[in-house]
């Protein structure tokens, strides 16, 4: 059942900071060290089953691309075994694969053949690689004129129209126009759902969270986090924002605190709290309390689709501030970000101008719902610009969950367009 198995997997790089120490050090008769290590993967291990779909993600210099050179075999690594169970086609970084003298065509034939393909099978593919990578008369000339979206959409085109058991592919998509894109995605569902195996990295990590059964987290050469893609993606932004986390518990009073609160109670005490929510951010500026209702000031967890729903947020301040920004969004079971309300792109009356220690402030939204029918969680945010650099106060990820049901119609997609 295995496709993949790296295990205990290192990558050492020597790195000198003169050439000339190279040569110093290969003739030094004590074998003095003129080099320094960079251990580009340190001590990596996981299994990727046959057809799972698994996201590598991690910040530039994490390793990715490292990682999945060496389970192609275009490097080996420094101690480690990778073993890998079914036939492979790779997507790696531009330039890989692909002679550059020679046509579109020749380097089809030629992907083909170092594949293990006859010439006979190849024939029979050409027309649909042709006529997915789309790019004209430009086949039959030199790769070496194309451009980066011409030779990622042939690129791309070969490896999956050979029918790989497993598919490896690190961030070529990011290239390709939003057409491309579209059938490159439609085709890693055909691939998913005949059972293939696909492993590829990419920094777009709702990509991430919409296809994959799983996601690895990067860091530093190790692995940091391996996990369902959601709270996976999460743990990397929290990373990527150099964020700490402050858990402590803190006395939360609501009642009368404000004017014009009362119904808004702690999260943890509604109904839709969710108590596995990923929350981060200095808490200098906090949500403490929620709301939500329908049009008729009720209570609940389920709504209609087209029914108003009502959400009062109560914030506190333990300090001076500027404008403070307010945000938030809807996130399928999966961990797709839907819709994302955000106070300083969108909607100004989300952005408190000044903040004062000690206040109380009471942001309140009113919403048609036009989600089709499914589980939704609800996540919020308070950001200031203090600098060039935001400011994340509290960060609360699946903090809220809602149930959307049918009124009794059928709908398909994510939003229903209601005019």
């Amino acid at each position: 059942d295995i496709a993949i198995s790296v295990e205990h997997v290192s990558k050492v790089y020597r790195l000198y900071d003169k050439p000339v120490d190279r040569l110093k050090e290969s003739l030094h008769p004590l074998r003095k060290k003129y080099h320094r290590d960079f251990h580009a993967l340190d001590d990596v291990s996981f299994e990727v089953k046959k057809g799972e779909t698994v996201g590598i993600i991690g910040q530039n210099g994490s390793g990715k691309s490292t990682l999945l050179k060496i389970i192609t075999g275009v490097l080996t690594p420094s101690c480690g075994q990778v073993r890998v169970n079914g036939r492979v086609s790779a997507l790696l970084e531009l330039g890989t694969g692909f002679n550059p003298e020679l046509s579109g065509i020749e380097n089809v034939y030629f992907s083909g053949t170092v594949m293990g393909y006859t010439r006979e099978e190849m024939d029979a593919r050409l027309d649909e690689i042709l006529a997915f990578a789309d790019i004209g008369e430009f086949v039959r000339q030199p790769v070496k004129t194309y451009s980066s979206g011409m030779f990622v959409r042939l690129a791309f085109a070969v490896a999956t129209a050979v029918e790989p058991e497993i598919l490896i592919v690190d961030e070529a998509l990011a290239v390709g126009d939003i057409n491309f894109q579209f059938k490159c995605y439609a085709r890693f569902e055909r691939l998913k759902k005949a059972g293939k195996t696909i492993l590829f990295v990419t920094h777009a990590v709702d990509t991430v969270k919409q296809y994959c059964d799983r996601a690895i987290f990067l860091q530093g050469g190790t692995v940091s986090q391996d996990g369902a893609p959601s709270s996976v993606v999460d743990a990397y932004l929290k990373a990527m924002r150099k964020i700490q986390s402050s858990m402590d518990e803190k006395e939360i009073v609501v009642a009368g605190a404000a004017q014009g609160s009362s119904g808004i109670r702690p999260f943890e005490q509604t109904m839709w709290y969710n108590k596995d929510e990923n929350r981060y951010g200095d808490r200098k500026i906090e949500f403490i309390g929620v709301s939500i209702t329908d049009n008729h000031g009720d209570e609940k967890k389920e709504f209609e689709v087209g029914e108003f729903l009502n959400i009062s947020i109560l914030i506190k301040s333990g300090c001076n501030s500027g404008r403070v920004d307010f945000g938030f969004g809807y996130r399928t079971v999966k961990g797709l970000d839907v819709y994302v309300y955000n106070g300083s792109r969108q909607y100004q009356d989300c952005s408190i101008q000044d903040i004062h220690e000690g206040a109380l402030y009471q942001i309140q939204i009113k919403q048609k719902v036009l989600l089709v029918p499914g589980e939704y969680s609800l996540s919020f945010a308070l950001i200031s610009y203090p600098g060039d650099e935001p400011v994340f106060h509290d960060m609360r990820y699946n903090v809220c969950m809602l149930r959307v049901v049918s009124d009794g119609r059928q709908y398909a997609g994510v939003f229903q367009d209601d005019s």
